[in-house]
């Protein structure tokens, strides 16, 4: 866990400013900043936290390094992003943008019958996966997933056709069907690196856009936000680092 008492405080004095859930929303994206992960020391942060999170939650089985990472971190049609505040690793998620079925990503080899169809007719997907949030930080500021999940959605809307999917518990699959409006696909199964079964989740941008950003102001994109970030130019080539040795 990278957090003190005092800095979760200061996030939740910040959130308490606004009267509604979303203007508490938008009151953190006033004092936090996203981050496209490009070097190696901040990969290590990333997956630093994700251990921290999902070991935390009992989702996850120990490991020697306490890192959580895998052959996805490598895929150039990715990104990891880091939730910032004061320079502070917070949050991250990391977003797949596949386009076709010869590529990978984890909902994709997970769930290929379901998944690999809809890529063949032309369909698009943001896979949003490793979604974590700092164990010191989620129980106390609950508005930083709202910021985590602002982020495929929007990277989705940039691209017509569209549709986002979503790994999740059977716990937390009420969260992703009342926050982006997601439909089931595929009931829990066993997932690689995890303890606990995922099921698919799908969420139809095209469709549901209007709903998702009335329920969910704060989920509007900002001016000139998506370029800020880099979520336009994810799969799209672009300079790697080297993570790390495979184990």
């Amino acid at each position: 866990m990278l957090y003190v008492p005092n800095i979760a405080q200061e996030l939740r004095n910040r959130a308490e400013v606004g009267e509604t859930l979303h203007d508490r929303v938008k009151e953190l994206l006033k004092v936090t900043e996203y981050e496209v992960v490009q070097d190696r020391v901040s990969a290590d942060a990333v997956y630093q936290l994700r251990y921290d999170a999902y070991y935390n939650a009992g989702a996850t089985r120990p490991r020697d390094d306490e890192k959580l990472w895998d052959a996805h971190d490598d895929d150039p049609h990715a990104a990891s992003i880091a939730l910032r505040y004061k320079g502070k690793l917070c949050a991250s998620i990391r977003l797949h943008v596949v386009t076709h079925p010869s590529q990978s990503s984890p909902a994709v080899d997970a769930f290929p019958e379901q998944l690999k169809p809809l890529l063949a007719s032309g369909a698009r997907l943001v896979d949003a996966n490793c979604f974590c949030v700092d164990p010191a930080l989620s129980g106390r500021v609950p508005e930083l997933a709202y910021l985590m999940l602002r982020l495929p959605f929007i990277t989705a809307d940039l691209r017509a056709g569209t549709k986002i999917t979503a790994t999740v518990t059977a716990q937390h699959k009420p969260f992703y069907m009342r926050i982006l409006r997601c439909d089931e696909i595929a009931p829990p199964r066993p997932y690689p690196g995890r303890t606990r079964p995922l099921g698919l989740t799908l969420c139809d941008v095209g469709r549901e856009r209007a709903n998702i950003v009335r329920r969910n102001p704060s989920f509007e994109p900002l001016p000139g936000e998506a370029p800020r970030i880099g979520l336009d130019r994810i799969g799209t080539p672009a300079p790697t680092f080297e993570n790390r040795a495979a184990a």
